[in-house]
């Protein structure tokens, strides 16, 4: 007798439900292991990662790091149900991917990182809803494609550098609001679309160093009021929009170096205040930068130089073929040439200036 359609479609969702919940992402793979007030011990973890896991001895687990283990994929339910568990890292373990809903029942966990592995995209479901999470490191890899960060209210530092993204959109820190710092440096970053960080009232640090932005535009900071850290040094910026922070912005350190820069708008300097400041590395003109002096000197602000660029033979500023007692607010195309043959052939000094340089 033949099994009829119904129990064939029976079986079939019983037999992908039992691999959906079995664990095969470890195999005998090596983790170092803290349980609560105990050493750190290192054993090996087949299954899950979850409290009923003989590596654990059944003892209350407050810590979990992998190094340097073959894991192509972190799948579905695979770390689970250890309710004291603070943090997890997987370090050098060639992830290339991590299913959606990997996390589940971690109630107290403060600290997730994957780094130095070859995660391409992060979705939406990767994490819990309403996970406690408070600092994500994904530092590293071969990120292009991020969703959001939504499930993780409690975020408070993003840390993201190394990677291959080009872009963030508004929906990336939708729940994002305890948003304290991000690191989005080493990237592949072209543009700051208005408003990207509108959801991270809170946020006081924020690198987006050595990347490929060309322009800040009308309203890309204009929710940020008090930033402490301020990093854009090594982009291509050559245009900064005077209403791109909101007005009266307080930026404690706020470093330009090493971009493309032959002005700073009257009506940005109008708006922010500053405590340091850095231009070094820009092929600013001699008038220009004469106003952006003044500027410092009325707000008590410090000029100070591009880290690792003292070399003397840096020009501090290019004087325009057609000299002029105002600062015309234009690129002036001309000037970025005879920068250019001044620093170039140079390493030294090439390091201090923008990579459309070299």
């Amino acid at each position: 007798m033949k099994p009829t359609r119904g129990i064939l479609t029976i079986l079939f969702v019983c037999a992908y439900l039992s691999f959906a919940n079995c664990c095969h992402t470890f195999k005998n793979t090596e983790a170092e292991i803290k349980p609560q007030n105990e050493q750190v011990y290192t054993d090996k973890i087949t299954g899950c990662i979850e409290r009923a896991n003989d590596a654990f001895q059944g003892k209350t687990i407050e810590h979990v790091a992998v190094k340097q283990q073959m894991l192509p994929h972190i799948f579905r339910d695979s770390i689970r149900h250890l309710v004291k568990l603070k943090s997890i890292r997987f370090e050098k373990c060639e992830i290339e991917s991590i299913h959606p809903y990997t996390f589940r029942n971690l109630p107290r966990v403060v600290e997730i990182a994957f780094t130095g592995n070859n995660i391409s995209e992060i979705k939406a479901e990767t994490f819990a809803r309403d996970m406690p999470v408070q600092i994500l490191n994904l530092n590293d890899n071969n990120i292009k494609s991020v969703e959001n960060f939504q499930n993780m209210p409690k975020l408070k530092r993003l840390l993201i550098k190394n990677n291959k993204i080009s872009a963030i959109t508004n929906n990336w820190f939708i729940n994002s609001t305890s948003l304290q710092e991000i690191d989005i440096s080493h990237n592949k970053l072209e543009n700051l679309t208005a408003n990207c960080f509108q959801y991270t009232k809170n946020l006081v640090k924020i690198d987006l160093s050595y990347n490929d932005i060309s322009k800040l535009s009308k309203n890309t900071f204009d929710i940020l009021k008090n930033i402490d850290f301020l990093n854009l040094r090594n982009n291509r910026i050559s245009q900064i929009d005077g209403n791109a922070f909101v007005n009266n912005a307080v930026i404690n350190h706020l470093n330009l170096g090493a971009n493309k820069l032959n002005y700073l708008p009257t009506a940005l300097m109008d708006n922010i205040k500053v405590k340091t400041f850095t231009i070094t590395g820009n092929p600013m003109r001699c008038n220009c930068i004469e106003s952006v002096t003044k500027w410092l000197e009325r707000i008590e602000g410090v000029m100070v130089p591009l880290q690792g660029c003292t070399d003397s033979r840096l020009p501090y500023c290019v004087f325009p073929k057609i000299l002029s007692l105002e600062c015309e607010e234009n690129i002036d195309n001309e000037s970025v040439q005879r920068y250019m043959g001044i620093i170039k052939g140079n390493k030294e000094l090439l390091a201090c200036a923008s990579d459309f340089f070299y």
